[in-house]
């Protein structure tokens, strides 16, 4: 991973600010709408277990249903 986290504590407004004054304002204007553009909500993870099929309800430890049996098994 190449980013470097900011370690330095200090609100939005002032990094904001510094952006601005280190690249100019068309290019920070310019880099937030194509930011805003791109960037979409992710859809959240489902949160009720019961709603997973028994695969997933398997490989994350809870109880599932066995799967049904083959066809050539219910002579």
């Amino acid at each position: 991973m190449n980013a470097i986290p900011n370690s330095e504590d200090y609100p939005l407004s002032v990094a904001i600010e510094r952006l601005i004054a280190r690249h100019g304002v068309l290019p920070f204007l310019a880099a937030l709408a194509a930011t805003a553009l791109v960037w979409r909500r992710r859809p959240r993870m489902l949160t009720d277990p019961g709603s997973l099929n028994s695969h997933l309800r398997r490989d994350i430890g809870l109880s599932f249903e066995p799967a049904s049996r083959k066809h050539w098994q219910l002579r």
